[in-house]
């Protein structure tokens, strides 16, 4: 039969379904031929031609109607002039496309538009563009399709187009890529990212492909860069796009909502990519959309002696200031400490201190901190005293804003141990790592892990001393699925006690060329001793118990948690002592605790519990909310 007779059947057989005119779609097929999954093959196709941009509006690979492919993934050959292609059209349908070196694919307008649209109507698109050359006349679009629609460029990829409009996933791979938008839409938009969809660049030792616009290119949506065999270095960028302009068309320039990179975990506090327009005569079109790792401000938190710093950390100049602001939704601020920061250079004004927030504002000018220096602003980090094991009493933040931008979120780095969780303190120049107790409450745990995303563990037994190794608490600890990415132990009877300042030493398993990536977490072990009034907690309110019974004969009026010896004595005070501030109702959940890196530690005789009387004392500061004293 020829095509006129087909069209002409076709075209009845649609109108009696109110479809449009079958000359308008040819959808792909795929009947299982011997040469299948073919762009060239007409036994593919519903009409048993190739599409035709002098016959055809549009070519469907991946559609509902009855008798096309849901799913198909279409391969080229050679030379192809095609009209315009949707991938996927429609909710359950898969389309993919490639076009590998070699192949030369032209979307024409012809009887069509000349679009290549990837996913549509919630159809799942995908185009690879694998080396090949595509020239699409007008449009390239994805926008409407399923989330997992994606545009994937690699190797030397030559994409010609109009304009584009991507709002799904965008993947661009290597040096080699070349992609230029020549001619802009109405709004003079070249290329638009938009904001549901994550671009990705895959960037090699040879740098990032930049893609040309003529034209605003305007950036929205995350952006992810992943690096491929090289290391970033602090300073160094990245021509992502070669623009006209960028984000021109926005009232306010919104840029990419994220940057995330998978060097994130190597780079050191405050290492942070942004994404700027710079003008360059080196620019094709006139600006770029820059990617550069910079070094951004870092506010340093002092435990121990509550000093607080923004600090510049990397050694390179740092980015001007013109405000920040240091905030405490627990009031873990001392305004009276507060030295001034910036604000001893004129032009500097105090945001009235409070417990809650530290700010400066410069309305006409800004600060900058120098390479490798800092600005103080005093020992302002007084928190209060955790009342029970595990409760947070850190929780800093630092926003803080460039000239003629928004407030950024900056890092904050907490120096020194803790005192309301247990921590693994690693010293990242000798790999030594120790399981600190630095609270004043004593606790028992029966199993703790180490992660570390990045492979950072040595598990061999002259780098991990591990409890069993140890052969702790009567041996009866065990190593758990040890190696590079974890470390675990369980202790099957009992637990292992640890008092305030405890520290057990586990070897050298932190590989000192490592990624300072590592977590911690542990269980406690179930107990409600010296909980002598059933409350749930062991605090003032059980001393009180004690005190009100000493010498009494029976032992029930502790409620069975005191040493289990009748009688109330100085003995059953022990045991309150020992477990003040836990919460029993912890036991078997578990628990996140804080990483330390810094020099291996060593308690004296901070660990002995305080007499009665002591004791006492402490407990009533703590009840009138008397804050920690300095260490």
């Amino acid at each position: 039969m020829n095509r006129n007779l087909l069209l002409a059947a076709a075209a009845l057989t649609a109108a009696i379904a109110a479809a449009p005119p079958a000359a308008a779609q040819i959808r792909f097929i795929d009947p299982d031929f011997a040469v299948s999954d073919q762009w060239n093959n007409a036994a593919n196709w519903d009409l048993f031609e190739i599409p035709d941009p002098d016959f055809d509006e549009v070519a469907i690979v991946g559609s509902p109607v009855l008798g096309a492919a849901l799913t198909a993934s279409v391969q080229t050959s050679g030379t192809i002039d095609s009209p315009s292609v949707i991938l996927g059209d429609g909710g359950g349908t898969n389309g993919t496309l490639t076009i590998p070196t070699g192949v030369t694919f032209n979307v024409l307008s012809g009887l069509g538009a000349g679009d290549m649209i990837v996913g549509q109507n919630g159809g799942v698109g995908i185009l690879n563009v694998t080396g090949g050359t595509l020239d699409v006349e007008n449009a390239l679009t994805s926008a409407s399709g399923a989330p997992s629609s994606s545009i994937n460029l690699s190797g030397s990829a030559q994409v010609t187009v109009a304009n584009a409009f991507i709002d799904r996933g965008l993947r661009v791979v290597g040096s080699n890529v070349n992609f230029d938008a020549t001619t802009p839409d109405s709004s003079n938009n070249g290329l638009i990212l938009g904001a549901a969809g994550t671009h990705t660049w895959v960037i090699p030792a040879a740098g990032a492909s930049t893609l040309r616009v003529a034209g605003n290119a305007d950036l929205g949506g995350a952006l992810r860069i992943e690096f491929d065999g090289v290391t970033p270095a602090l300073g160094q960028t990245w021509n992502l796009i070669d623009a006209a302009s960028v984000d021109a068309n926005d009232a306010t320039p919104t840029n990419f909502a994220s940057v995330v990179t998978t060097a994130d975990a190597s780079l050191g506090p405050g290492a942070r990519f942004a994404v700027n327009t710079v003008a360059s005569g080196a620019s094709v079109n006139g600006v770029f959309a820059r990617l550069t790792l910079e070094q951004q401000p870092v506010l340093r938190v002092n435990r121990q002696t509550g000093q607080v710093t923004i600090t510049n950390p990397g050694g390179v100049a740092t980015a001007a200031i013109d405000a920040y602001s240091v905030g405490s939704n627990l009031g873990a601020l001392d305004p009276q400490a507060f030295t001034g920061g910036f604000s001893q250079a004129s032009g500097w004004y105090d945001a009235n201190p409070t417990a809650t927030a530290i700010s400066e504002l410069n309305p006409l000018g800004s600060g900058t901190v120098a390479a490798s220096g800092s600005v103080s602003l005093g020992a302002v980090f007084d928190p209060a005293a955790p009342s029970t094991f595990g409760e947070e009493n850190e929780d800093i933040t630092f926003r803080y804003a460039k000239p003629g931008g928004g407030f950024i979120e900056g890092d904050v780095v907490y120096e020194g141990l803790p005192n309301n969780t247990l921590v693994l303190n690693v010293d990242p120049a000798t790999g030594q790592t120790q399981l600190v107790n630095p609270t004043g409450f004593t606790v028992a745990i029966d199993a703790y892990t180490v992660l570390s995303e990045s492979g950072s563990l040595l598990t061999s037994n002259t780098r991990w001393s591990s409890l069993q190794d140890q052969n702790a608490d009567g041996g009866g600890w065990f190593e758990a699925n040890a190696g590079p990415t974890q470390l675990a132990e369980l202790l099957v009877d009992g637990g292992r006690t640890l008092g305030p300042d405890s520290v057990v030493s586990l070897g050298t398993p932190f590989s000192t060329t490592g990624r300072r990536d590592l977590e911690f977490q542990f269980a406690l072990v179930a107990s409600s001793d010296g909980d002598f009034n059933g409350d749930g907690l062991v605090n003032a309110a059980d001393y009180t118990v004690w005190r009100d019974n000493l010498g009494a004969p029976d032992d029930s009026v502790l409620g069975g948690n005191g040493d289990g010896v009748d009688g109330v004595t100085q003995a059953d005070y022990q045991v309150w002592a020992d477990n003040y501030g836990a919460t029993p109702g912890l036991g078997g959940e578990l628990l996140t605790g804080k990483v330390v890196y810094g020099p291996v530690v060593a308690f004296g005789s901070s660990a002995a519990v305080p007499e009665p009387s002591t004791l006492l004392l402490a407990v009533f500061a703590l009840v009138a909310g008397a804050r920690k004293p300095r260490e």
